[in-house]
């Protein structure tokens, strides 16, 4: 927990201009927040849904469970690889 917010803090100030870096943290911010909250929310109405109680909780988990290792999964094998001697944008040359 709380493992990707840094690095994905400090890629995402790296490709901002400086004018909107204060903006993009904020968004940033924003989204983890909004994030965190509608994980719980859903988790929480997938254990009423399947009758609530510690029995309905491996269930909800499952259902939880694939997408995100579906998007961790296809993270690693789509994302852009970086190119030797390639600026980032806000970087002057």
């Amino acid at each position: 927990m709380g493992l990707i917010y840094p690095r994905l803090n400090v890629l995402m100030l790296a490709y901002s201009e400086p004018g909107n870096q204060g903006f993009n943290s904020s968004a940033l911010s924003i989204s983890d927040a909004t994030g965190s909250a509608v994980a719980v929310a859903l988790a929480g109405l997938g254990v009423a849904t399947l009758g609530g109680g510690a029995s309905a909780f491996p269930g909800c988990l499952r259902l939880l469970h694939r997408p995100g290792a579906r998007g961790c999964a296809s993270g690693t094998t789509t994302r852009p690889r970086s190119r030797v001697g390639v600026t980032r944008p806000c970087q002057s040359q």
